[in-house]
């Protein structure tokens, strides 16, 4: 059973390798200049990713694989 967040996220990429993971630029490093970067977050995925996400929790929790509680906060 899967009991967090992160590894529900894993699930969900590993499931569907069509889709590949995001980073978003957020600036530049004063000391280095280079890029710095973070994870992509739920609203930065187009939509197809965001459907699949909330299909792909919806079927985790039918199956019983997650918690309630799990499914009411997953975000991607």
């Amino acid at each position: 059973m899967i009991k967090t967040q992160n590894e529900l996220r894993d699930a969900f990429w590993k499931s569907h390798p069509s889709f590949s993971r995001k980073m978003v630029a957020v600036g530049r490093s004063e000391k280095t200049g280079r890029i710095l970067y973070r994870r992509a977050e739920q609203n930065d995925y187009c939509a197809d990713i965001r459907c699949a996400w909330v299909d792909f929790v919806d079927m985790m929790h039918r199956d019983g694989q997650i918690s309630d509680e799990l499914a009411n906060r997953a975000t991607l």
